[in-house]
């Protein structure tokens, strides 16, 4: 068994080197049998490497900066108006201080992406592996439905928006470990996630609450019932707030909770067709769902601690999920959310299901988490460079090619 499993990751990576795509499939095929994230994380920096861009996209920004920024001197380069302004301006340094690195070489965006794809790719496959170890399961079709739905919920895609959503994985990875561990040591990397993203300094508000106060399901469902009623938020409250404490938190607040542009993410959203729109909503009653189904396990056997933990935590953030999505852009702690709630999903599904609900709850899962991933592929296609599916020596010669997806 055990020289099969060598045989087998030796021929991993030497497909991996001559077709990349082919590599990943038998990484993901024989993932439990020997250790093949090494060769998914290569494949995820190969991606951020070909990654294409278009004016529409944050991505954009991102390498117009280092265009800027490549052969300046420290003292006229962005990292540096930045860094002397933290306290005023902004509390996350970590994306322009990867930009400023990288300007120092080169101001190719095929450079910045793969390192974005470097940096976000490490969290969410450690948060991954994570869950896989912590909660060794049986792998029915709805355990693999819901890991699926696990780890496409903020895919390595999202390196388009680099700062929120790697600052999503390390919060995530970290809070994991806190919560399901009670280690507290972990702290320090979940609010690692703030020198990303600032916006998770509210988060570990959360994180850091739910550590002392500890356990109380009923009162954070109850919590998260009543904040689910609440339909709307003063902004103008959120931004005095936000100036009390900082000339930093006072500028993001005026930018992030203004109304224009609280018009504007309206706009957007009003722009997606119906499914897109349909989608959230399903997830959301979809995972409410099995967290209420968990809580009603939970009355009938003693759930072991861990699971306890991540059930309390998790009913916790989605109170403040839902307060926190009804500033613009801040839905998007919703997702991270759901990324909690899709862990206790997979072990509802392997451990306490019921099958007498089998057959409507198997379909409704199924389209739920179906169109959700169709969805996040859709979204993706502009930016999957189709040279990625290419033998490796036509990825080397082709890489440049902007040939999306889509196209």
């Amino acid at each position: 068994m055990i020289k099969d499993d060598r045989y087998n990751k030796r021929n991993t990576i030497v497909i991996a080197m001559i077709w990349p795509i082919m590599g990943l499939i038998m990484a993901l095929k024989h993932y439990n049998k020997f250790n093949t994230k090494n060769i998914i994380l290569v494949f995820c920096v190969l991606y951020g490497f070909t990654f294409v861009i278009n004016e529409k996209m944050d991505g954009d920004r991102y390498a117009e900066r280092l265009k800027n920024d490549y052969g300046k001197p420290f003292s006229d380069s962005a990292f540096n108006e930045h860094i002397t302004g933290l306290y005023e301006t902004s509390l996350d340094f970590v994306q322009p201080l990867i930009n400023f690195v990288i300007s120092r070489v080169t101001d190719s965006h095929h450079v910045l992406f793969a390192v974005y794809a470097l940096v976000f790719g490490y969290f969410w496959l450690k948060s991954i592996d994570f869950v896989n170890k912590r909660f060794q399961m049986d792998r029915n079709e709805l355990t693999i439905l819901y890991t699926i739905f696990f780890i496409s919920l903020i895919p390595i895609f999202n390196i388009n928006g680099f700062r929120m959503w790697t600052a999503a994985w390390i919060f995530i990875y970290g809070a994991l470990h806190v919560v399901v561990n009670k280690d507290w040591r972990y702290l320090l990397i979940s609010l690692a996630a703030c020198t990303v993203h600032f916006s998770f300094l509210t988060a570990n508000v959360i994180l850091i609450l739910w550590f002392f106060l500890g356990n109380h399901k009923w009162v954070y469902l109850s919590l998260a019932l009543i904040t689910f009623a609440i339909s709307e938020l003063d902004l103008s409250v959120v931004r005095s707030y936000a100036q009390m404490i900082s000339p930093a938190l006072e500028s993001k607040a005026n930018a992030y909770a203004s109304d224009a542009y609280a018009d504007n993410v309206a706009q957007l959203r009003g722009n997606d067709v119906w499914f897109m729109q349909l989608s959230p909503i399903l997830t959301r009653y979809l995972l409410l769902f099995n967290l209420l189904f968990m809580i009603f396990v939970s009355t009938k056997k003693k759930l072991p601690k861990s699971e306890l933990n991540l059930l309390s935590f998790t009913l916790l953030f989605l109170a403040y999920a839902n307060i926190a999505s009804l500033v613009p852009s801040g839905g998007r702690f919703v997702t991270v959310y759901s990324v909690f709630a899709a862990i206790l999903s997979i072990i509802l599904v392997s451990k306490y299901y019921y099958s007498r609900l089998d057959a409507p709850y198997r379909l409704i899962s199924l389209g739920v988490v179906l169109l959700s991933v169709l969805i996040t592929l859709r979204v993706a296609a502009p930016s999957i460079n189709t040279i990625l599916f290419a033998p490796s020596i036509l990825i080397a010669f082709g890489y440049d090619l902007a040939w999306p997806l889509i196209d």
